[in-house]
């Protein structure tokens, strides 16, 4: 079995616990949590930071926003499977996320096995 870390960034300690918790259920998965974009911006900059799999991310976040930490990551030229999980939904806002790199949208409140399906599934990928 495949080791993989999931990095989840959401300013409402509530959405990340939940969200670590249905994650964290997965066989093989180690989550590492942030309050803050900019605290994971920090963390995915560090070069000894362990190879991470996948990026749950909300949208609307304080300092740096969801949107702005893709856009570092993807400048940085790292191509980790990123997931925007937020209330803040429209279809223009998914589209506009998935034209600057983001690989899926998830709107909260979610269902956990359609979370899970698609963490598998980008996991898998």
């Amino acid at each position: 079995m495949v080791d993989h870390t999931v990095v989840i960034i959401d300013d409402s300690n509530v959405d990340l616990e939940l969200l670590a918790q249905v994650v964290g259920e997965l066989p093989g998965v180690t989550v590492v949590k942030f309050q803050s974009g900019l605290e994971a911006q920090q963390f995915l900059s560090v070069k000894q930071r362990p190879e991470v799999g996948l990026i749950l991310c909300d949208y609307s976040m304080p300092e740096v926003n969801g949107l702005d930490l893709l856009q570092l990551i993807r400048e940085s030229s790292m191509d980790t499977p990123f997931i925007f999980v937020s209330a803040h939904a429209s279809l223009a806002l998914a589209k506009s996320c998935k034209e600057f790199g983001a690989n899926h949208f998830i709107i909260k409140p979610f269902i956990s096995q359609h979370l899970l399906h698609n963490v598998g599934r980008f996991l898998a990928a």
